[in-house]
């Protein structure tokens, strides 16, 4: 197995290039849409990712001063507060966010040693989680999440699906564990459900689940899964019918 130091930085970085492709590939249309608290403009989005980036790398230089880890209330609070602050700012100062919050992720990461990604208890605020699982999550499959859903908001669902899927295999060269894979190939349904994609969504969600069944119960108030609340196939895979 590849050091998971090596191969988060290569994940980041992709993330990063993505956002930049993104960026040089926005219309006038695209820069000047105003956004909502709860309906995001491209720009309300690619502040937002770029913010989590950049709290992850604070987090990741000091740690002993991060607040315990949040529910999905306080994500939505959070959510809200950095939309906010990023409301007035220019497409100017989200790309120089967006560039320096990759800086500052890839420089903390290479800062930290394999133990550290490793141990579940060095990162108290992550509730025994090891810190590689949370920025796999926040800084790679979450912002190329947002990235994917623009394009798709575009119309081009064939970039969308291939930034996901590419994440997806990536993804595994963190960890071959079926607790892992199972989790990758649930988020990758995740994708296809949001995008109106059910087969695709239903096939990569119950081989999720099948791999690590304790997802069930996430999944079923899992908001990225509403398209499918009322299947009846979705409905038996979380009850392990």
């Amino acid at each position: 197995m590849e050091r998971k130091g090596d191969v988060l930085v290569e994940l980041v970085t992709d993330s990063f290039n993505e956002q930049k492709r993104y960026l040089a590939s926005m219309n006038d249309e695209t820069r000047s849409a105003a956004g909502k608290v709860d309906d995001w403009s491209p720009k309300d989005v690619m502040a937002h990712v770029a913010h989590w980036d950049s709290m992850m790398a604070t987090d990741l230089a000091d740690p002993e001063n991060r607040a315990p880890a949040q529910d999905g209330a306080d994500f939505n609070q959070t959510n809200a507060k950095i939309w906010e602050q990023y409301k007035e700012s220019t497409w100017g100062e989200i790309e120089a966010l967006v560039d320096r919050a990759h800086e500052e992720m890839v420089n903390d990461l290479r800062r930290l040693s394999e133990d550290d990604l490793n141990d579940p208890e060095r990162f108290e605020w992550l509730n025994g989680r090891p810190i590689w699982r949370a920025v796999a999550f926040t800084n790679y499959y979450h912002a190329l999440q947002h990235v994917a859903l623009l394009y798709a908001d575009q119309g081009d669902m064939a970039y969308a699906n291939q930034i996901q899927e590419q994440a997806a295999e990536h993804q595994t060269r963190l960890s071959d564990s079926e607790e892992w894979r199972g989790t990758v190939l649930y988020n990758l349904g995740c994708h296809y459900a949001v995008t109106g994609q059910k087969d695709k969504a239903l096939k990569n969600i119950d081989l999720g689940l099948r791999l690590y069944p304790v997802l069930n119960k996430w999944a079923t108030d899992d908001p990225d899964l509403a398209t499918l609340r009322d299947d009846p196939e979705f409905m038996a895979m979380i009850q392990g019918e």
